[in-house]
């Protein structure tokens, strides 16, 4: 006998994993001066913290790149010594790293409960008209066919 409901794992409605894997992308390596830039930075921790640079070292990344690719996350899981699951957790966790190739210009609208509240279905509703998308449903996450602008909706408010 057991008090525990049968749970059907694996099924459509239980325990799918919304986390997409990021793109392979080029092969990725820190330019001289991004490298130089970085290595002055971790110097502010001690050997064993190098770590704690990981904002700073995705920062550069998709500030040379433009996004964070697979290879890119490898590359500074290699330079800040962990693993690259502890950092693709923090490309995961911060909706300003772009996970894909973006346009020049990015237009985020938060989505969370206070946000909607406050009208954001609105705000989405009128970048829709704006800038073209003809999607049925409100933009989620839309390129521009010239590839000028992005636009996502997204619950940006973390813990």
């Amino acid at each position: 006998m057991s008090f525990h409901p049968t749970m059907p794992y694996g099924t459509e409605q239980w325990h799918r994993s919304m986390r997409a894997t990021l793109p392979e992308g080029p092969e990725f390596a820190y330019t001289g001066m991004n490298r130089e830039n970085f290595e002055a930075f971790a110097s502010h921790y001690a050997p064993e913290n190098r770590v704690s640079a990981v904002l700073h070292a995705l920062y550069l990344v998709q500030e040379q790149q433009g996004y964070i690719s697979n290879n890119a996350v490898r590359h500074v899981a290699q330079v800040i010594g962990c693993t690259t699951a502890e950092v693709e957790d923090v490309v995961s966790y911060y909706v300003m790293f772009h996970r894909g190739p973006v346009g020049k210009y990015v237009l985020q609208v938060c989505t969370t409960l206070s946000c909607a509240l406050a009208g954001a279905e609105r705000v989405i509703e009128e970048l829709q008209s704006k800038l073209g998308s003809r999607s049925a449903k409100p933009i989620r996450a839309a390129c521009s066919p010239s590839s000028r602008w992005n636009a996502s909706a997204r619950a940006t408010a973390r813990r």
